[in-house]
């Protein structure tokens, strides 16, 4: 048995996946254990229940192949990632209609991860990507920080 330490078969794994329109890019346990979500290049998230193995919700959350998936702390949101430069989450079980995009980059997202205490979102990007939210936010506090203090002229130097 090439897995002694885990309790499935590679049968029963693969039979989860039966019937998916395009290749899989993704596979996710919820934290709680309850589901596992998949992604595809068919621009679709599926979530099967573990012990069942039927499909809890599908969405297509993207406009082009979804390459990240990372479920909150929690267990009821699941937050994607897609070659569209988005990232996107939705409360589960879901059929699309609370979809949020929580960020957008400048290259295809590639991996996701997030903080236990859910407080911080890690994205891999293709490249030198850089956040379009980021960036806004950014800017929002460098206006904010430049609005109220006294600019020096050039050439004076600073006092001691």
């Amino acid at each position: 048995m090439p897995f002694p330490h885990f309790k499935f078969s590679l049968s029963d794994f693969f039979l989860l996946f039966f019937g998916v329109a395009q290749c899989v890019t993704v596979v996710q346990f919820s934290p709680n254990a309850k589901v596992l979500a998949s992604a595809s290049k068919d621009k679709s998230v599926r979530v099967l229940g573990i012990r069942t193995g039927r499909q809890v919700c599908k969405v297509t959350p993207h406009s082009n192949a979804v390459t990240a998936l990372v479920f909150t702390p929690d267990s009821l949101a699941l937050i994607s990632g897609s070659l569209d430069k988005t990232v996107k989450t939705f409360s589960l079980p879901s059929k699309g209609a609370d979809l949020e995009e929580i960020a957008s980059f400048s290259a295809p997202v590639l991996a996701l991860d997030i903080s236990p205490d859910n407080s911080m979102l890690a994205v891999g990007c293709e490249g030198r990507a850089t956040s379009s939210s980021a960036e806004k936010e950014r800017k929002e506090r460098k206006k904010k920080k430049g609005g109220g203090g006294k600019k020096r002229e050039k050439g004076k130097k600073k006092k001691k």
